[in-house]
């Protein structure tokens, strides 16, 4: 099993009060990487109104990766308590082969005060 984080980013996001909230998304890659992330967003879907955490997974190695998992981490604000891990397959990948993630935070505009940070992991 391979973990690594990502890459480090700030998304700022408007909660219904209209205020700007900071969401933090770390990471960095493990000593032998297998799968590669990129154009990571998150943003208020307009379909179900909830954020959504989305970007594309790339497999860099010579070997088809089955089923590798992306989660999602959200922690308080104040106490940095997590309060919400979320993940899923993301279906067989070729070598080569990008197919796009699609995360729903489950939480609303609303809710958006309630982040501090989000934190995006990945085995394999």
């Amino acid at each position: 099993m391979c973990f690594f984080f990502i890459s480090s980013f700030a998304v700022q996001i408007l909660a219904s009060d209209n205020s700007t909230v900071n969401i933090f998304i770390n990471a960095t890659q493990s000593i032998s990487p297998t799968l590669k992330i990129n154009n990571v967003t998150l943003s208020l879907n307009s379909t179900d109104h909830k954020y959504h955490l989305d970007g594309r997974i790339t497999n860099i190695i010579n070997e088809t990766i089955s089923n590798p998992i992306i989660a999602a981490t959200f922690e308080n604000k104040v106490t940095d308590i997590p309060l919400r891990s979320l993940s899923g397959f993301i279906g067989t990948l070729n070598p080569g082969q990008t197919l796009n993630f699609d995360i729903n935070s489950r939480y609303n505009m609303s809710q958006a005060n309630q982040f501090k940070s989000m934190k995006v992991t990945m085995n394999s």
